[in-house]
């Protein structure tokens, strides 16, 4: 088991590495979970209208 110890101490200090480095930064407001979903941009009927009129020259 002492090696799963290093291993994670080694990721913690190469991660504060990359940081101030300037390779990642920390989230600005870390949340407690995935962001919400946004809106759909159109419904399924919407684009598959929009892809059969798209296509219409093709035939």
């Amino acid at each position: 088991m002492r090696s799963a110890k290093r291993s994670s101490i080694l990721a913690d200090a190469r991660l504060a590495d990359a940081v101030r480095k300037g390779w990642l930064t920390p989230a600005a407001a870390p949340g407690s979970g995935p962001p919400p979903k946004p809106p759909p941009v159109m419904t399924l009927d919407q684009l598959l209208a929009e892809l059969d009129e798209e296509r219409s020259d093709r035939l």
